[in-house]
């Protein structure tokens, strides 16, 4: 998510520790639905590029990203539904008043 007139980007914001920190603290459930989700992640992205995700560039990563929200009205997968918890968690993280938001 990049930055605006309303939130700083998710890397400024330092949305992956919130998030970390978010889903350290949830139940099992909650943190096993994010290991799912991850796994999706890594999944397609060793189909798609036979690499992980942090190991691409970023038109690869912005393909990953558009695959996961190809569907993002109707989610049927498990890439798909991920990608709708991560949204709303990165957009918590960005807009949390402890960024200034």
């Amino acid at each position: 998510m990049p930055a605006d007139n309303h939130s700083p980007g998710a890397q400024e914001a330092k949305v992956s520790l919130f998030i970390d920190l978010m889903v350290s603290h949830s139940e099992p459930g909650v943190q096993d639905q994010w290991v799912r989700g991850l796994g999706a992640v890594e999944r397609e992205t060793l189909a798609r590029f036979q690499k992980l995700l942090l190991e691409c560039d970023d038109a690869q990563q912005d393909r990953i990203m558009q695959a996961m929200a190809g569907n993002k009205d109707k989610p049927t997968t498990e890439l798909e539904r991920f990608f709708e918890i991560l949204k709303s968690r990165t957009f918590v993280g960005c807009t949390h008043p402890e960024h200034g938001a």
